[in-house]
């Protein structure tokens, strides 16, 4: 799959929670729970002077560990491995840049940051190379 393929089935994924189900053909079993997505972005020909890009606010009710899912990759090569990096931030809090190294579109690349206390937060996402970059990511508890 090429990027630009990669990219058109992102952009018209419909989010599971989006999809209408009849309720009286939902079942409710204890094993399987649904995956709770806190906050998600994406980005295309992203540059390092464009400053950075931010997801959607989420919030937290205590201290916790937010799951991220990230792709990404370079625009126009297909071996070039870029550096991202990723932050939580809010009006009070500026955490602290993990950087990703690598190319990833075939599967995600996954980690943990950890929100320092209850509060409304954004996932901040760097450029942190002399190229654009694309890529898109989400965040899990």
């Amino acid at each position: 799959m090429t990027a630009e393929e990669y990219n058109e089935v992102i952009e018209n994924a419909i989010p599971i929670e989006s999809i209408a189900v009849e309720k009286e053909k939902t079942q409710t079993d204890q094993k399987i729970s649904p995956m709770a997505s806190l906050a998600s972005w994406q980005f295309s020909h992203f540059s390092r002077n464009d400053g950075g890009i931010y997801s959607n606010k989420f919030s937290v009710n205590n201290a916790a560990t937010l799951n991220f899912h990230v792709v990404q990759w370079v625009d126009g090569s297909s071996w070039s491995r870029p550096e991202v990096g990723y932050l939580i931030v809010n009006k009070n809090y500026l955490g602290e840049v993990f950087a990703v190294y690598g190319r990833y579109t075939d599967e995600s690349r996954d980690f943990q940051l950890r929100a320092p206390s209850a509060g409304e937060y954004q996932v901040m996402v760097l450029n942190l190379n002399d190229y654009t970059i694309s890529g898109n990511g989400y965040v899990t508890f």
